[in-house]
């Protein structure tokens, strides 16, 4: 035990063991549990990014583009695959814990209460195994509080970096990273003693947030798609914000820590105190990030949009807690964080385990391989419609997706796709679903079989499935899907 006393009293080793267990920990688990399509959409799209596609242009993305960028290193060093995103999740989730680890150590809390919350945290995260540029823009809220707590950097290095990481965050999802510039604006005019102070630090933060975008704008001029990108990322807005999904136990957490966090601000502007002003940045920023939860108010956009809200919570019920009972409180908390320990060093060795002895691994194709656990929804096998595909083919047929499902066929089987084959409502821009269908009349050709399914997925459109179901034959049943034949149409 003087072994890991020693090492781990040294900050960077701490947070080296802290990165790597948890890059091995949610690599392993997001391999052990597949809850929801964005994990293949993101691959899908990562994917055509690597193939030489532009963004918005030639396919439909509705996020800003770094969460791509950085994944497709992933894809390049670690192979085509679903686990190189899974080790991708490891590393963000691994980051953000760090981060965390971080700002607990500038706290007064005992080792025990620091690991509890550490513990308490990852196995939060462990039902929201979605590989998504969410996660990655926790990465930047954490950083923009880290920076703006230091106390080792002056004011203007604070609005440097902070205009870095509000670009970042708006390069990995626009429609937050707006959000959180307005939570930072405010904490600026809150904190700041006078309006000269605050102009002069937007001002620095605002140049450095636009720099940041400059490489963006100049890809999305030279390739032709600034349009096309602001349709999708904004025009599109009106349509995407219809799909609203709200599960009551999400909604009421959602609503509690909102509560939280305004009474903490509130506290926090009556007291003249500089110090508890500039510690204003968490509760901002945690309850701007409750925004994660709209219009899609289900158990995993909100953890993602709570977890830093709830860490704050978690310090502030210690505090006051301790206040009350602080001997107990102590004595209680001594050999909590050690079951938690053991539950998570358990799962990992589970998961281990299922690693190595799991006889699924050679049975499933090769971008498939260590995914143990699928969707649960009735699709056919995979190995069905990649044989049923490669016969059509040598009958002289192109097969085209229609379906929510299309990147899970067209990532086997190397299908070019559709241009609109993420086919979720408000995924398409302004006036969407009748551009998709406008689309799909622009590739009338004989030799032609489009493969369509209606999903159980609230986004699903269900227009285009009328409209493909009203307007052209059908040819064949295959599993769940409708195979159409382009030339024989009922109706034109």
């Amino acid at each position: 035990m003087s072994f890991f006393k020693k090492y781990f009293k040294s900050t960077p080793v701490l947070y080296l063991g802290i990165f790597f267990f948890c890059v091995i920990f949610f690599t392993l688990s997001s391999s052990m549990t597949f809850y929801c399509m964005d994990n293949i959409f993101n691959v899908y799209n990562t994917k055509k990014l690597l193939d030489g596609l532009v963004m918005y242009k030639d396919f439909n993305v509705i996020t800003t583009p770094l969460f791509f960028t950085i994944g497709s290193a992933f894809l390049k060093i670690f192979g085509y695959r679903l686990l190189s995103f899974n080790i991708y999740f490891g590393f963000i989730l691994g980051s953000i814990m760090v981060c965390f680890t971080y700002l607990l150590k500038k706290t007064n809390l005992p080792k025990s209460t620091k690991i509890f919350i550490l513990c308490v945290l990852i196995l939060l995260f462990l039902p929201a195994q979605a590989i998504s540029y969410n996660w990655l823009f926790i990465i930047f809220d954490l950083l923009l509080i880290i920076v703006e707590l230091s106390t080792k950097k002056d004011d203007k290095t604070k609005s440097i970096l902070s205009g870095i990481l509000l670009g970042c965050a708006f390069l990995t999802k626009q429609s937050m990273g707006i959000v959180i510039g307005f939570a930072y604006f405010l904490y600026v005019i809150i904190r700041t003693k006078n309006i000269k102070g605050s102009l002069k630090k937007l001002l620095i933060t605002g140049s450095l947030f636009l720099l940041t975008l400059t490489p963006f704008l100049i890809y999305l001029i030279y390739n032709n798609a600034l349009y096309d990108f602001i349709d999708l990322a904004f025009l599109g807005i009106a349509e995407f914000k219809n799909n609203t999904l709200v599960e009551s136990n999400a909604l009421f957490i959602t609503i509690f820590l909102a509560i939280f966090n305004l009474g903490i601000i509130i506290k926090g502007i009556k007291k003249n105190d500089l110090t508890n002003k500039n510690e204003l940045i968490i509760p901002l920023v945690g309850f701007f990030n409750l925004l994660f939860a709209y219009p899609i108010c289900d158990t995993w956009h909100c953890i993602v949009g709570y977890c830093i809200s709830l860490f704050y919570f978690m310090i502030f019920c210690y505090e006051v807690l301790n206040k009350r009972i602080g001997v107990k409180l102590r004595t209680t908390l001594k050999s909590i964080p050690i079951l938690c320990l053991l539950v998570l060093f358990s799962i990992t060795l589970i998961d281990f385990y299922n690693l190595f002895n799991a006889n699924s691994i050679e049975e499933q194709p090769d971008f498939f391989k260590y995914q143990f656990a699928f969707l649960d929804v009735a699709l056919p096998s995979i190995q069905e419609v990649s044989d049923w595909q490669k016969q059509k083919e040598k009958e002289g047929y192109q097969i085209l997706f229609v379906t929510p499902y299309a990147s899970i066929y067209n990532l086997v089987s190397g299908n070019p796709g559709f241009k609109y084959d993420i086919l979720l409502h408000g995924n398409f821009g302004l006036n969407g679903t009748q551009k998709v269908i406008n689309e799909i009349k622009k590739l009338k050709k004989e030799n032609t079989l489009i493969v369509n399914s209606f999903s159980d997925s609230f986004q699903d459109c269900f227009e285009i499935h009328d409209y493909l179901d009203n307007t052209y034959e059908k040819v064949e049943m295959l599993g769940e899907f409708t195979v159409y034949k382009w030339y024989k149409m009922i109706k034109s």
